[in-house]
Parts: C-alpha cells; sequence; structure tokens
C-alpha cells in the first residue's frame, strides 16, 4: 500500500511536469513570435529615423536656399529701385 501511494504521487507529479513543460512551451513559442514581431518593429524605427533625419536634412537645405532667395530678391528690389 506504500509503494501503491508513492507511485500514485509520482505519476501526479510527473503529470503536473508534464503540464508545466507544455505550459512553458507555449509561453516559449509566444514569445518568439513577440521577439520576431519586435525585431520588424526595430527594423522599421530605423528606417523611419534615417528618413526622418533625411528629411531634416534637405528641410535645413531648403531654408538656407530660401534665405538666400530672400537676399536675392531684396538685392533686385533695391537695383529695380536705383534704376528707377
Amino acid at each position: 500500500m506504500f509503494w501503491e501511494g508513492k507511485a500514485r504521487e509520482q505519476q501526479r507529479h510527473m503529470e503536473f511536469i508534464t503540464k508545466e513543460i507544455a505550459r512553458l512551451e507555449l509561453v516559449s513559442v509566444q514569445h518568439e513570435s513577440q521577439v520576431i514581431s519586435l525585431s520588424h518593429l526595430e527594423d522599421e524605427n530605423d528606417l523611419v529615423s534615417k528618413e526622418s533625419e533625411k528629411l531634416k536634412t534637405e528641410l535645413s537645405t531648403l531654408h538656407t536656399e530660401l534665405s538666400r532667395c530672400d537676399n536675392e530678391l531684396v538685392q533686385c528690389k533695391h537695383r529695380i529701385r536705383y534704376q528707377m
């Protein structure tokens, strides 16, 4: 009877361990899926950051060009006034 009780206890313990392994495998698969998703998001974020920097540079260049054009326009207005 003692050994039967021990055998049942070990059987319950094995069932618990089996269920726990299955649960942990499922959690592992879910985590792997999340890691893949986060990896894709990280790649997309890198691309967006690079594009943002590129756009900031282009905007700065355009501001500089606009300023230069404004100065040129003022000079042209002065020439026109001088010639009139």
